[in-house]
């Protein structure tokens, strides 16, 4: 049987050409990319890369795809996804919180030895109430110094709320002098507020000075006093205030029954702060002998002298008026 002639297929030109531009690549051996397009014209959809390790250039990605690519249609890149900023998270918002503080002070006049009320208006200005009771300090201060300190009670206090709280005190420090009052709300720190820094007032005056006059007995001689017989009736006036007092007079009145017997007014001079005056007087009495007297005296009588106690300034005694024999 005659054998077919064996048929030798000459490549086409294309593929020719290719494996004559691989060649070159290989032989060449020059650095970066070496890349081509449809090497496979059946898949347009892939993109084969040559890296030549010894290039200092930057590999491109090895696969690419054609804009319906499911990282085409987002708009994002490997780059932009590495680098992207989280959104800022919103601060929390501060918890509501109460805020102490002292109104201004109306101080009454201030004198020495002389109780005084002190108001003093707590005020919550914040917009929850204050979760528990607190305190208050009053503080009185002369030249840097305390001269009076006390502590009171705040209750709780609901948003926009007022404490009105009185506080008495009675200073004897530093009469005639300025002094400064200071509140404080909170001293402590019991409750915590919106503003730490507000919880003080203060305010100055002056300390006055006033007499106080008064006596603490009556001495009546001789002991034994008759009728139709001169005795002496005497009393020490005390000036117990910070300033002096200016002269002025003492009432005596010898009453029997409730009836005045015999009265008499005898001045006294001017007495300085913490002196005295020696006051007396004569009386010679002729009815109800053998009968229970009473002498009572008032300094100041007529209210003349501004005094830090008007209530101070009197004393009374009973004695017999023995008849005489």
């Amino acid at each position: 049987m005659p054998q077919r002639p064996v048929l030798k297929r000459r490549p086409s030109k294309r593929v020719a050409v290719l494996l004559a531009l691989l060649a070159v690549v290989l032989v060449a051996g020059g650095s970066g990319w070496w890349a081509w397009n449809n090497l496979r014209p059946k898949d347009p959809q892939v993109i084969y890369v040559v890296y030549d390790p010894g290039s200092t250039a930057t590999p491109g990605p090895t696969a690419s795809t054609d804009e319906t690519s499911p990282t085409a249609e987002s708009g994002e890149s490997a780059t932009a996804s590495a680098t992207a900023t989280p959104p800022p998270v919103p601060g929390a918002t501060p918890s509501p919180k109460p805020d102490l503080t002292v109104d201004p002070l109306a101080l009454p006049s201030m004198v020495c030895n002389q109780l005084s009320i002190i108001r003093v208006d707590i005020r919550n200005n914040g917009t929850v109430a204050t979760p528990r009771a607190t305190q208050a300090r009053l503080t009185d201060m002369y030249g840097g110094d305390e001269t009076y300190s006390t502590v009171f009670s705040v209750p709780v206090l609901g948003p926009g709320a007022i404490f009105d709280g009185a506080v008495g005190i009675t200073l004897d420090t530093a009469c005639n002098e300025t002094h400064i009052i200071v509140v404080e709300v909170d001293p402590n720190d019991l409750v915590a507020e919106t503003d730490e820094g507000n919880n003080v007032r203060h305010s100055s005056y002056l300390l006055a000075g006033k007499p106080d006059l008064r006596t603490y007995g009556i001495t009546i001689s001789p002991t034994d006093p008759k009728c139709n017989e001169q005795f002496t009736a005497q009393i020490t006036v005390w000036n117990t205030g910070t300033v002096e007092a200016l002269y002025d007079v003492v009432k005596f009145v010898d009453t029997y029954g409730g009836e005045v017997q015999e009265t008499a007014y005898v001045s006294f001079p001017t007495i300085p702060a913490g002196e005295t005056a020696v006051v007396h007087v004569h009386f010679t009495l002729t009815e109800h002998c053998g009968q229970h007297h009473v002498i009572a005296v008032e300094i100041d009588p007529y209210h003349r002298i501004d005094e830090v106690y008007e209530t101070n300034n009197t004393w009374s005694k009973e004695y017999i008026l023995y008849a005489y024999l």
